[in-house]
């Protein structure tokens, strides 16, 4: 073979072999590949319990979930934290955005931008505790008496009979009877009665003072200070502080190591702080019923009565044992949801049937786009599935 002829070859198999690399290539990627580098990323693999995927691996079109994470990204939604999403029990997206502290987190001197407040979504956590304090025989049941495990109290304001009577079953599904009102008026207001407990050192008494205006089991008014006061109840009966129980009993065996609770001023725990793949886990708990990692930390019995759709609040609304219940209509389809509900925009929605979790930390408080999250699972999430 003479020189040109071998140079011609050489030449001739040197383009074959960039044609085949093209071609492996281009096989190998593809505008939506592209795509999931612009917004979406796996999440990171970290030895607190979770197993990590990818949307496409467990069901879920990846190309609408990138038109969210865009819009999140380009404020459509505005002031959202972390998004997350489980699906057969793994963590198949964690998108972070919150991008410094803020004043909320300076009333637990939280400086961990990762934790989070949770507001409302512990009273579904309590709900959680309430129902271990009953299988360790701490509380014989939920129609036990509230009042008749605050023995250091000698006395309640505008006491009847009829407050004796009055049961966890009653706090748990928000049917006390006790004269509240937190809705109708914005925190800040002095008519809401949140705002009004807040002026006392001590909410537990607080609450149990209100006067009665219905009767127990009857009436749903949402409160605070019904859930402030399971917490106080808890740890009345185990003999430790709430966030001893929660830690001990929970916590630690969900493989949650960051967490801060906001109190009262006679330091009783109230609200916790907690990260988005933290929170999470009470929601696959549920979807669990009741067990992580194949270990029982509730029961399941309790976990399908507190979740149960007990109290209708609205027409679109329901309410168990601290829990809310919510229904998403798709395209003729209907996707029934278990949730927890924190101020400002903090959600734990469980979507049994899908077996899916999806989470929202957000910073919404002194708005009105706390919301925003049903939008997004409406046009986003839940048409994404497969």
């Amino acid at each position: 073979m003479g020189k040109a002829v071998g140079k011609k070859f050489f030449l001739k198999i040197l383009n074959i072999f960039f044609l085949v690399l093209l071609f492996v290539a281009s096989s190998c990627s593809s505008p939506q590949d592209e795509e999931i580098l612009k917004h979406y990323s796996i999440p990171e693999q970290l030895a607190d319990g979770w197993d990590v995927s990818t949307p496409q691996s467990e069901g879920l079109n990846i190309d609408i979930l990138e038109d969210l994470l865009g819009k999140i990204e380009n404020n459509h939604y505005k002031n959202i934290h972390n998004i997350l999403i489980i699906r057969n029990g793994k963590l198949l997206l964690d998108e972070f955005y919150k991008n410094g502290l803020t004043v909320v987190d300076s009333y637990v001197d939280n400086r961990d931008i990762q934790v989070h407040a949770m507001m409302s979504v512990t009273k579904s956590i309590v709900s959680i505790l309430t129902g271990i304090a009953i299988d360790n025989n701490l509380i014989g049941g939920i129609d036990d008496s509230v009042y008749s495990c605050f023995r250091e109290y000698k006395s309640f304001e505008n006491w009847v009979k009829k407050k004796a009577g009055i049961t966890i079953r009653n706090f748990l599904t928000m049917r006390h009877g006790l004269n509240w009102d937190e809705t109708s008026y914005k925190y800040s207001d002095p008519l809401n009665t949140y705002y009004q407990m807040e002026q006392y050192d001590d909410w537990v008494k607080f609450t149990l003072d209100r006067g009665l205006i219905s009767d127990p089991g009857e009436i749903f008014a949402y409160s605070s200070g019904a859930s402030h006061t399971i917490e106080a109840l808890i740890s009345n009966v185990s003999g430790i502080t709430f966030p001893e129980f929660a830690d001990k009993y929970l916590f630690k065996p969900l493989e949650i190591e960051k967490a801060k609770w906001i109190t009262a001023p006679n330091g009783r725990a109230d609200d916790v702080y907690l990260t988005g793949r933290s929170m999470a886990k009470f929601g696959q708990l549920i979807l669990d019923k009741g067990s992580w990692k194949g270990k029982q930390i509730v029961s399941p019995e309790w976990v399908r009565e507190s979740t149960g759709n007990i109290v209708k609040v609205s027409e679109n609304f329901g309410y168990g044992y601290f829990w809310w219940h919510y229904t998403f209509n798709i395209a003729e389809e209907k996707y029934p949801a278990v949730l927890a509900w924190g101020y400002g925009g903090q959600f734990i929605f469980v979507f049994p049937e899908l077996n899916m979790v999806v989470c929202f930390t957000s910073g919404n408080y002194t708005n009105d786009l706390s919301t925003q999250p049903f939008e997004m699972l409406r046009l986003y999430i839940l048409p994404s599935i497969l």
